[in-house]
């Protein structure tokens, strides 16, 4: 998938079941980009608080994708 915009900027955390999530900005906006995290870990990292409720306003979700 391509995106067009520019990269203003972006943020990597790691810790969720060894998870990763990164979170690009382009044009400033925010772009959630989800890649390695296991499904239970995405399920409650953002259905089930604040945190995740505003990260599902601010940004377009892109579901992680499934190994194999």
């Amino acid at each position: 998938m391509k995106m067009k915009g520019v990269l203003s900027g972006w943020i990597k955390a790691f810790g969720w079941e060894n998870g990763v999530l990164e979170v690009w900005f382009l044009d400033n906006r925010p772009v959630a980009i989800h890649y390695n995290v296991p499904y239970e870990a995405y399920e409650n990292l953002f259905n089930g608080s604040d945190f995740g409720r505003n990260y599902m306003a601010l940004c377009k979700i892109y579901p992680p994708r499934k190994s194999g």
